[in-house]
């Protein structure tokens, strides 16, 4: 950076840092994103690469006075040149993301799949805290090229190396050393790296490190307007990020956030209730014409719906569909099974994924049937006899594709009074809106 006092950390001190913040939890990422394979490349050539390589290869090209030659074009060289050529071109854009699956994953994927068809190319950054290192990958209409990366160093050196026309901030989730991360990237949009800074609330880290906006009771906060009791219950919530962001201020946590959404040029939000909660915090974000309220874009391809006659039945079949974990309301699943078993009633709760991590077995109404294949909903749905879809969470959600798939299908759907689930099935002829006890 220009300043010696606006440097990032020296390499030591960076892995010191990256140390501390190490985890290796599998499991809790299954139970909050589903248990989903890591982000999938988009085509089958993919080809790693270490980050030094590319940087070592880029300071080769400069010094050289000529042009290297094809036969010198080993794969660091070709891909340095690549980068170099795309950013000079106005036509390099960066990502900066999380990898553990999720709605905020499939949409990466679709910005990467429009940028490649408008002809741009495409760097995807992401921190991997079991691995105490970062990973990216160059997404070009050729090949795809995986980028170990060592650290927060080289992640911005590649950044001001390459520099993108736009950074497009889709989730920071675990990163490492978070303030000094934003810092950075307000940095790469002052000082010129980058032309646009754009970034997606696909959840609730902005207003607090608890991302679904859960207590320390494990109920939804509605982000309280006295700041005194996020300080009491960031003391107490044993939640899992306290293993990426602990002895969190709240202060400082939001001072931090807002210098980033002050200096970014665009801040998307997939529905009304997210912004809603997101001006309780900065109240400000209302009159600035950097945001934008835009709901995901779900594909119908969805051939018929469901036929409503077909699924009538003796009994009274609910249906669940996802990776079900706490703040998705696996709490709320059972505790109906558990009602009607206490009723000896005939009506049964089926499960279409997985359930706090068991994806098969059954008691007398709770049958949990597996993971599904979207493209099979409507046949789950008909063949299970399935009366109507419950989306149980119990945080709001930011959008919920789900929600939105058995809409397309005509399949009766009740969601609880909050988030994008609300928003979506209060202008749906079948959908129902109950009301969250305690909320």
């Amino acid at each position: 950076w220009p300043e010696p006092t606006l440097s990032i950390l020296p390499a030591l001190q960076a892995e010191t840092v990256l140390q501390q913040g190490q985890t290796n939890k599998p499991k809790f990422f299954k139970k909050i994103w589903g248990g989903d394979v890591e982000f999938q490349p988009l085509l089958n050539n993919y080809i790693p690469m270490a980050a030094k390589a590319l940087l070592d290869a880029h300071a080769l090209i400069l010094k050289r006075s000529v042009a290297i030659s094809m036969t010198d074009r080993s794969l660091p060289i070709r891909v340095a040149a690549s980068l170099t050529q795309t950013s000079q071109n106005g036509g390099l854009m960066l990502i900066f993301d999380h990898n553990f699956g999720g709605g905020a994953n499939a949409y990466s994927k679709q910005i990467i799949e429009a940028h490649l068809k408008g002809g741009n190319e495409v760097l995807r950054v992401w921190y991997e805290p079991n691995k105490l290192m970062f990973g990216a990958t160059y997404y070009t209409s050729e090949e795809n090229i995986d980028i170990k990366i060592k650290n927060l160093n080289q992640v911005f050196e590649i950044c001001t190396t390459f520099k993108p026309q736009a950074t497009l901030v889709n989730s920071l989730w675990t990163y490492i050393n978070l303030p000094l991360v934003l810092d950075n990237l307000i940095r790469l949009k002052l000082y010129g790296y980058t032309q646009r800074l754009e970034v997606f609330a696909h959840d609730h880290m902005g207003i607090c490190p608890s991302l679904f906006l859960l207590d320390e009771n494990f109920k939804y906060c509605g982000v309280p307007e006295d700041i005194k009791k996020c300080k009491s219950c960031l003391k107490k919530n044993i939640q899992e990020f306290d293993v990426f962001f602990s002895n969190i201020d709240i202060l400082e946590w939001r001072k931090n956030w807002e210098s980033f959404f002050r200096n970014c040029d665009t801040i998307r939000f997939f529905s009304q209730s997210t912004k809603s909660h997101y001006l309780r915090a900065y109240p400000w974000l209302d009159k600035t014409n950097a945001t934008i309220i835009e709901g995901h874009v779900v594909e119908d391809f969805f051939e018929q719906q469901v036929d409503l006659k077909v699924l009538e039945s003796d009994d009274f079949r609910i249906g669940i569909f996802g990776f079900i974990g706490a703040h998705k309301g696996s709490g709320v699943v059972k505790a109906i099974a558990a009602r009607i078993d206490e009723l000896e009633d005939k009506a049964s709760v089926y499960v279409f994924g997985s359930l706090d991590g068991i994806s098969k077995g059954s008691t007398d109404s709770l049958k949990i049937m597996g993971s599904y294949d979207r493209s099979d909903l409507v046949a789950l749905c008909e063949d299970n006899k399935i009366d109507m879809a419950f989306v149980p969470s119990i945080c709001p959600e930011t959008y919920s594709f789900i929600t939105k798939e058995l809409m397309l299908i005509g399949m009766p759907v009740a969601t609880f009074d909050l988030g994008g689930q609300k928003e979506l099935v209060s202008s749906y002829d079948k959908g129902h809106i109950l009301e969250l006890a305690g909320k």
